[in-house]
C-alpha cells in the first residue's frame, strides 16, 4: 500500500470519527442557534414564524460535510490501490508519482478556506437588513462563515484530487480489455460524488427553501440544470478511463481488422484455386466470434445498476420537494 501525503483537509475534517463523537458533534451544532435564540430571549418567535429550518441549513451542511468526506477518502484510496497493478512502474516510482500528484501546498488548502470564509461573512452580513449586536447575529454570522470556508475547501481539493486519477490513467498501463474490474473503482468513485451532489441539492432544498418555492416555474428553470450536474460529474469522472479503455479497443480492432484482411485474401486466393483449407475456414470463423466479443466490450467503468442508481437519485430531491409541498398544503 502507498503512502499519501496527509493534508491539512485529511487530518481535520475527512479523518474517521468514532459514531459517539460524530453524534457529539452533531448535537452541539444542531442545538447552536437555538441556543443563541435563547439567550437572545427568541426562541419561541423563531418556531412561532417557522424559520427554524432555515437556521438548520448551516450546521447540516457542516455535519453533511463531516460524514461523507471519510467515505470519498476510503473510495479514493481503493481507487489508487486498484491502478497498483495495472500501472508498469516500480514501487519507488508509483510512490514518488502519488506524492507529487497528491500533495497540495498548506497555503493553497488556506487560501481555499479563506476565500469561503469571507464570502459567508459578507453573505451573513449582506442578507442581515438590520444588523444589530446579539448571540443570534453572531451565531448566523460565524456559522454562514464556517459554512462556505468548508465548503470552498472541500470544493477545491475534489478538483486537485483529479490531479492523480488523471496521471494515473497517462501511466503505461496492463489493460485487458476483457476485465476492466480493476477500472471499477473508478465508476464506484464517480457515483459516489455524483451522490454526495445529490444530497447536498436535497438538504438545501429541504432546509432552504420555502413550501411556495416549489410553485414557481422559476423553481423549475433552476432546477432541471442543477440536477444535471450530477449527471456530469457522474461521466466526466470517467472520462479518463473511457479515453483510455477506447484506445485499447481501438487498438485490438485494428489488429484484428489486419488479421481479417490478410485471411481474406487467402480466402480469395482459395477460391480462385477451387478450394479453401479447412484450417482457414476454422480461424475465420474464430476472429469472427472475437470480433463480436471485442464490439460488445465494455469502455465505460459502470453497470446498470450504477446507471438506475443514478436516475433515481438525481429525481430524489424533486419527488421530495413534490411531497413536502403536498404535505405543507396538507397541514394548512
Amino acid at each position: 500500500m502507498t503512502d499519501q501525503p496527509v493534508l491539512l483537509f485529511n487530518r481535520l475534517v475527512a479523518r474517521p470519527r468514532p459514531l459517539a463523537s460524530m453524534i457529539s458533534i452533531s448535537l452541539v451544532l444542531i442545538l447552536l442557534p437555538f441556543a443563541a435564540a435563547a439567550l437572545d430571549g427568541q426562541l419561541s418567535e423563531l418556531f412561532n414564524q417557522g424559520t427554524w429550518r432555515f437556521t438548520l441549513v448551516q450546521p447540516v451542511v457542516i455535519i453533511y460535510i463531516l460524514s461523507v468526506a471519510p467515505i470519498m477518502s476510503s473510495i479514493g484510496d481503493d481507487v489508487v490501490q486498484s491502478f497498483r497493478p495495472l500501472v508498469q512502474l516500480d514501487d519507488k516510482s508509483f510512490a514518488r508519482l502519488i506524492a507529487e500528484y497528491s500533495s497540495v501546498p498548506l497555503i493553497r488548502e488556506t487560501i481555499a478556506i479563506l476565500i469561503g470564509a469571507a464570502f459567508g461573512m459578507w453573505w451573513a452580513i449582506s442578507n442581515d437588513s438590520e444588523i444589530t449586536p446579539s448571540w443570534f447575529f453572531a451565531y448566523w454570522t460565524l456559522a454562514n462563515t464556517a459554512m462556505f470556508g468548508l465548503l470552498s475547501w472541500t470544493i477545491y481539493l475534489s478538483f486537485a484530487d483529479t490531479r492523480l486519477t488523471a496521471a494515473l490513467h497517462r501511466q503505461p498501463l496492463i489493460i485487458d480489455l476483457f476485465d476492466i474490474t480493476p477500472f471499477e473503482a473508478v465508476g464506484r468513485q464517480s457515483l459516489a460524488g455524483a451522490l454526495v451532489f445529490i444530497g447536498g441539492i436535497l438538504l438545501s432544498l429541504i432546509l432552504g427553501a420555502a413550501p411556495e418555492t416549489f410553485r414557481s416555474i422559476e423553481f423549475w428553470l433552476l432546477y432541471i440544470p442543477l440536477a444535471l450536474v450530477p449527471v456530469l460529474i457522474f461521466f466526466m469522472s470517467m472520462r479518463p478511463t473511457h479515453e483510455v479503455l477506447s484506445r485499447e479497443k481501438k487498438r485490438l480492432q485494428r489488429i484484428l481488422k489486419s488479421q481479417l484482411h490478410v485471411r481474406i485474401h487467402k480466402l480469395e486466393s482459395g477460391l480462385e484455386k477451387g478450394g479453401i483449407p479447412a484450417e482457414l475456414a476454422s480461424e475465420l470463423n474464430a476472429l469472427s466470434s472475437y470480433e463480436k466479443i471485442l464490439q460488445n466490450s465494455r469502455t465505460w467503468p459502470y453497470n446498470t445498476a450504477q446507471l438506475r442508481t443514478l436516475f433515481f437519485s438525481v429525481l430524489l430531491p424533486a419527488i421530495s420537494m413534490l411531497l413536502r409541498s403536498v404535505v405543507d398544503n396538507y397541514l394548512k
